[in-house]
């Protein structure tokens, strides 16, 4: 069940909850900007929140817009009882005289630890996102139908492709690893916030990285692939499209990368 708050910059507006999903009630407001992040240590810090606030403000830096989303933040944690993570999705809506925000949550329930060992399966789409610097809720309409039948068929995620090339996740920035190297999109993507960790620990662990999105005519050449987000962390990837990759699963590169981020986690977040 979600619990929802809506609010303004300067009122709290009203708390609600509803039997439906996070995706569903995003679709349900007028279009606008979101993040989608999860909490930490008891719900007191979030990893990278000061880019995942400034998504919701044009990704420009406004000290006022940050402090009061994130005293917005700790009171809307505060519906919340007992000791578990949360799920947060705050949605931006802005109108002529003022900025309407939901901040959206449910329990996180972590990610299945057979996916993060054995990798997922995913698929290759055509949906492309029209800003892709932006995480805009229209995005989650035009994915929508796609989605859904991912999840029937057992697809864990698609990979967006526009003019041969993979760029990135529906949900998630995507990485591969060819000639020992890590490959990874560098325009016409969001640049995600676990992404910036992931290179960062990258460059650390002396794993040479080549900027640029991979063409599917190299997927039989690379020998791992991974994906990243705020809400899952480095997930390998198994299979894409039937192409099973070597290691059938997390690879030795992915397991570096995936182990430094895990076993850091703490260090790199930040307190609300």
């Amino acid at each position: 069940m979600l619990t929802i708050q809506n609010f303004n910059l300067t009122n709290t507006k009203s708390s609600f909850q509803l039997d439906q999903s996070m995706d569903e009630f995003t679709r349900s407001l007028d279009p606008g900007l979101f993040t989608t992040f999860i909490t930490l240590q008891n719900r007191s810090r979030v990893i990278g929140l000061k880019k995942h606030l400034s998504r919701l403000n044009d990704g420009t830096e406004d000290v006022l817009f940050d402090e009061i989303l994130r005293n917005k933040l700790k009171r809307y944690l505060d519906l919340f009882v007992g000791n578990e993570e949360i799920k947060v999705r705050v949605v931006s809506i802005r109108k002529a005289d003022e900025t309407d925000l939901y901040f959206i949550g449910e329990p996180y329930i972590p990610i299945d630890p057979d996916y993060l060992e054995n990798g997922i399966v995913v698929n290759l789409s055509m949906v492309i996102r029209e800003t892709p610097g932006m995480k805009s809720t229209a995005y989650i309409s035009k994915s929508n139908d796609e989605r859904n039948e991912n999840l029937k068929l057992g697809v864990y995620e698609s990979l967006i492709v526009k003019n041969n090339l993979i760029r990135e996740g529906f949900t998630s920035n995507v990485y591969f690893i060819k000639d020992q190297k890590l490959i990874t999109a560098a325009r016409n993507i969001l640049s995600g916030v676990t992404r910036k960790v992931i290179l960062t620990i990258a460059r650390q662990q002396g794993i040479p990285i080549e900027y640029r999105s991979l063409r599917i005519g190299e997927l039989q050449s690379a020998t791992e692939a991974f994906i990243s987000s705020s809400s899952r962390g480095v997930v390998p990837i198994k299979t894409i499209v039937g192409y099973e990759f070597k290691g059938k699963g997390r690879g030795d590169i992915t397991k570096i990368i995936q182990d430094q981020y895990f076993r850091n986690i703490f260090d790199l977040s930040e307190r609300i």
